[in-house]
């Protein structure tokens, strides 16, 4: 999981010469969750997004060998109580890495309360 965030700085109360950082605004909050044969282990990791105050907010999950729409549907009351902008992306599980032609990511953006597809894209080989 994975916070890109601004810091700021404040002095310590305790040290005059200190300076403390702290998280001045977040940017990115990222949940990734890999289990392919429990979508609650999805709904905890996807719950932290509706905690975060992050601008964009993405959730990585392995392809679900057809399953995908009836996971979106399932994350979809959270991505509606999320603040900011939601994505969530399906990729190869990590056990399929070394595959010769694993299944590409598929991305999708939460859009006027529902799921929307954003365009594929193909990296330089």
């Amino acid at each position: 999981d994975l916070v890109i965030c601004s810091v700021s700085e404040t002095e310590s109360l305790q040290s005059r010469s200190n300076l403390l950082e702290f998280i001045a605004e977040c940017h990115w909050q990222i949940e990734s969750e890999f289990n392919r044969r429990d979508t609650r282990e999805i709904l905890i990791d996807m719950s932290k997004l509706v905690l975060g105050s992050a601008t964009h907010k993405l959730f990585v999950a392995a392809h679900s060998d057809g399953k995908n729409r009836d996971i979106l549907k399932q994350v979809s009351e959270l991505a509606e109580r999320c603040s900011g902008h939601v994505y969530f992306a399906f990729v190869a599980h990590p056990g399929d890495w070394g595959k010769e032609e694993p299944e590409p990511p598929k991305v999708y953006e939460w859009l006027a309360g529902g799921w929307e597809p954003l365009p594929s894209t193909t990296e330089a080989r």
